[in-house]
């Protein structure tokens, strides 16, 4: 399978991981302004054909300027990506539900599923597949193996 990138974007930093269907190839939280410097030669390092970004979606409560912030980030990354590879949006109800079977789940349950799934992320002397994988890096890597087993059901 080929790689792929995943981004949980945010306001000032997003997280990211390049993901090739069985293992994580890079990931980091870094600042926005990084991460779009950095982005062409993750793509090229890798030879990404597709990235896929987690999209904000309205759900008609009240929000602040960090998540407008977040959505600029989202139309930067959107923008400099479109050079290099297709873009699939991915809206956060649609991880949820493919990984936790309700959109109901949290940050939590979505890692202990990710955990289920791929196994503990071990220590530094026995490192596991998910072994540094923290904070919204969790979110990028959920959005990243959704997309490769969706990929397995559907060429089943």
């Amino acid at each position: 399978m080929q790689a792929i990138l995943a981004i949980d974007p945010g306001n000032t930093k997003s997280a990211y991981v390049v993901w090739n269907g069985k293992n994580i190839l890079e990931m980091d939280k870094v600042y926005n302004t990084q991460l779009r410097i950095e982005i062409p030669e993750i793509v090229r390092s890798f030879q990404i054909k597709e990235s896929y970004i987690e999209m904000i979606v309205s759900y008609g409560m009240k929000v602040g300027g960090t998540v407008f912030d977040t959505c600029v980030a989202i139309g930067r990354f959107q923008e400099l990506l479109s050079n290099y590879t297709t873009i699939r949006m991915v809206e956060r109800k649609q991880v949820l539900k493919h990984h936790c079977g309700t959109v109901l789940s949290n940050d939590s349950g979505l890692r202990a599923k990710l955990i289920e799934k791929y196994g503990q992320p071990g220590t530094k002397k026995n490192p596991g597949l998910l072994y540094g994988v923290t904070s919204d890096i969790w979110s990028a890597l959920a959005i990243a193996t959704m997309q490769t087993e969706i990929a397995k059901i559907k060429s089943l």
